[in-house]
């Protein structure tokens, strides 16, 4: 494996990564990197430079043995294909005494895997009596990993005796398993981090694979990773909390329902759009049945807020539609370039260089000369579960802002139909389900790349024919967007 795919391989996996592995990650580097060092590391990639630096890992040589085995002890097993093995192959290659990690390290790592509050009370409870541990001291020992340091820390020279205390706090059988190969397997007891040579450490073997030259044009190190995950960073939209407002018309019923049709399962669109962007922070506010005027006057309300302090701006639109525009409950429309308008720098400073994300289910065409939607003259305008309810075609009619930092998701393209069943429109459940799946490993353009491959895949049948359906992304997006979750 080449110096450069491991690297990026390496990237792949830092992003798979969340907080709580980052920490479990550092409590298992704990015999390779001295404490000091270790309070230093505020990444992955942090952690992965030093670990090269140790010689834990070799970059060069494409050797992240070290690694695989943590993956495999934090059971991670499908990263583990992250770097073309496998998890059986690991485990057998690091058996035994080819292992990476001391018994001790190992019997410990299973208390913590293995710890809820229960067995945290009886730790705190153990040292606090045996050890004479302050309460100040304890609370300081915020999760599980920095407790089991603490108590570490108490156990300069433990014998099994005292170990046995340990294990008889915990009621999962995994860590008394753990425990007896730990009696049988000839243990070294801790293996003191602080005397861990970080800088003459013996570089790790070789693999046996066959290496590749290093390339010319990349340094053969893990700051070559951090090169390009800064280089990512300064490619997308800063995104940290508070997300921002997420504002939610949904248009079911209409004044003159016999043009405008009630949109029968949009309610399940705007159920899945909420708990979606609730997921990543926003403050989610919903509307229903608003006229074209309370649609301007509520979306107007919000250009007038300060977003200061916000990272984005979410509408999402649901409700009929014609060419470029979409409709209030009262039949009156609304161009969606003047909806864009409220959110331009000059009306609305505070969303300067901040994404303005707009996803629209609604119709964009009339069909002949009868000024009635498509999903008027459909058949399926009372929509039961397995039937499909004709939305839109869309014209090509340029909405897109001259404004940067706009993206505006579509539900279709020209010529092509828009379906919403009881459950929901093809559109809506399908970005919301990819946004949830893929965020943050993915940016939301790409995601949108992922909605229209999926919403393509499935047919619907109206009026005895087979239909599709394509989305549109519109975007003048300058940087990548990533979601991230609420922490």
């Amino acid at each position: 494996m080449s110096d450069r795919q491991t690297r990026y391989d390496l990237i792949k996996l830092q992003q798979e990564l969340d907080t709580d592995d980052f920490s479990r990650l550092k409590y298992l580097t704990k015999d390779r990197v001295k404490r000091n060092k270790l309070s230093e590391l505020k990444s992955t990639l942090d952690l992965f430079e030093r670990l090269e630096e140790v010689g834990a890992i070799s970059v060069k040589n494409g050797d992240v043995g070290f690694l695989l085995e943590a993956l495999l002890l934090m059971d991670k097993k499908k990263l583990i294909r992250t770097f073309h093995e496998t998890p059986d192959d690991v485990k057998g290659r690091y058996n035994g005494n080819k292992s990476n990690f001391t018994p001790f390290r190992r019997l410990f790592f299973t208390l913590g895997e293995c710890m809820g509050s229960e067995e945290r009370i009886k730790i705190k409870d153990y040292l606090k009596r045996e050890h004479r541990i302050r309460k100040g001291t304890l609370e300081k020992a915020g999760d599980i990993w920095q407790l089991l340091t603490l108590l570490e820390e108490n156990l300069p020279s433990p014998d099994i005796q005292t170990l046995q205390k340990i294990i008889s706090l915990f009621d999962d059988e995994a860590v008394h398993e753990e425990f007896e190969k730990f009696k049988k397997g000839e243990p070294t007891g801790i293996h003191n981090s602080e005397c861990a040579d970080e800088e003459s450490s013996s570089p790790v073997q070789a693999s046996t694979t066959d290496v590749e030259p290093p390339s010319v044009d990349a340094p053969p190190s893990v700051d070559g990773l951090r090169d390009v995950n800064q280089e990512k960073r300064m490619m997308s939209y800063e995104f940290k909390q508070p997300a921002g407002f997420c504002l939610i018309i949904n248009n079911e019923k209409f004044d003159n329902e016999s043009v405008f049709k009630r949109r029968y399962g949009t309610d399940r669109d705007r159920d899945a759009l909420k708990k979606t962007f609730e997921y990543f922070g926003f403050d989610v506010k919903v509307k229903e049945n608003f006229t074209a005027n309370e649609m301007k006057d509520w979306l107007r309300e919000y250009s007038m807020v300060d977003h200061t302090h916000h990272s984005a701006l979410v509408v999402c639109i649901l409700s009929h539609g014609n060419n470029g525009v979409v409709y209030g409950k009262d039949g009156q429309g609304i161009s969606i370039e003047d909806l864009l308008s409220y959110f331009k720098p000059d009306v609305c400073p505070s969303l300067t260089d901040k994404p303005k994300m707009f996803f629209i289910q609604a119709c964009q065409v009339w069909t002949g000369n009868d000024p009635t939607p498509n999903e008027a003259v459909s058949d399926a305008q009372n929509v039961s579960q397995g039937t499909y309810s004709q939305e839109s075609r869309t014209s090509c009619i340029p909405i897109i802002p001259m404004d940067a930092d706009f993206l505006l998701g579509m539900a279709t393209v020209t010529n092509y139909v828009s379906y919403r069943t009881n459950e929901g429109s093809f559109y809506i459940q399908s970005l919301t389900k990819n946004l949830m799946k893929f965020s943050p490993r993915e940016d939301v353009l790409s995601i949108l790349t992922e909605v229209n491959r999926e919403v393509a895949n499935e047919t619907a049948v109206c009026e005895s024919r087979m239909a599709k359906q394509i989305p549109e992304p519109r975007s003048r997006l300058r940087k990548k967007v990533y979601l991230n979750p609420k922490s």
